[in-house]
């Protein structure tokens, strides 16, 4: 860090067999061939798939399922520093659960977070909280009545599972079929309905400035 996205190439997709879910892995280096952990559906959820490798997803071979003694809502899950961290069904909590010892190690509030289809993307049912990990650490996404429904921004501290800051944006979260973070900076994409799709949000946690960039931008 700093880093900033200076365009988006074509990328590449796997098809997993069912529509919606979450795909994750614990590393971002190619050279890191560690296990990939897979969630079926976007809620309510009770299960984790785990595959071994990226190639054990390609020939459809799990190695083990993890099953959850709590249902997780949405398909903005994250796994990081061996542990799942996921939005309670019917919640505004995120629960922290290890994946070695298959024990919740906490849950946290989030303060006036909607949940049940009240500020979801405009990509899913239950998608009113998404969580993200970058370069700085653990992030939540969501909105609240407070906030009129526009996008929050909060930094966890996920040693402690306490709050660390909040950033209030003017961009409504309902109208965003995505977001994500990278080096402390949310990039939102508008609508899943809007084809092609670009990054029209951007919120840089560091200095408070957002931009509303141009269909076709970026």
């Amino acid at each position: 860090c700093p880093k900033e996205i200076s365009a988006v190439g074509a990328g590449t997709y796997r098809d997993m067999g069912f529509p919606v879910g979450s795909y994750m892995v614990p590393s971002s280096s190619r050279k890191q061939f560690g296990p990939v952990y897979v969630m079926e559906g976007a809620g309510p959820q009770h299960e984790v798939q785990v595959y071994d490798t990226p190639q054990d997803v390609v020939f459809g071979v799990p190695a083990r399922y993890i099953p959850l003694p709590y249902r997780c809502s949405g398909t903005g899950q994250v796994v990081y520093r061996r542990h799942l961290y996921c939005h309670q069904h019917g919640s505004n909590l995120i629960v922290k659960f290890h994946l070695k010892s298959y024990d919740i190690i906490a849950d946290l509030p989030l303060p006036g977070a909607g949940y049940s289809n009240t500020f979801p993307y405009t990509s899913g049912e239950n998608t009113d909280v998404d969580l993200a990990v970058d370069e700085l650490g653990l992030w939540a996404l969501y909105a609240t009545n407070a906030s009129a429904g526009k996008l929050v921004i909060t930094k966890i501290d996920h040693k402690h599972m306490e709050l660390d800051k909040t950033w209030m944006t003017s961009y409504p979260k309902r109208s965003l079929g995505n977001a994500f973070m990278i080096c402390g900076t949310l990039y939102a994409t508008d609508s899943h309905r809007d084809v092609p799709t670009f990054i029209r949000y951007v919120y840089n946690t560091e200095t408070g400035e957002e931009q509303l960039l141009d269909p076709g931008e970026m």
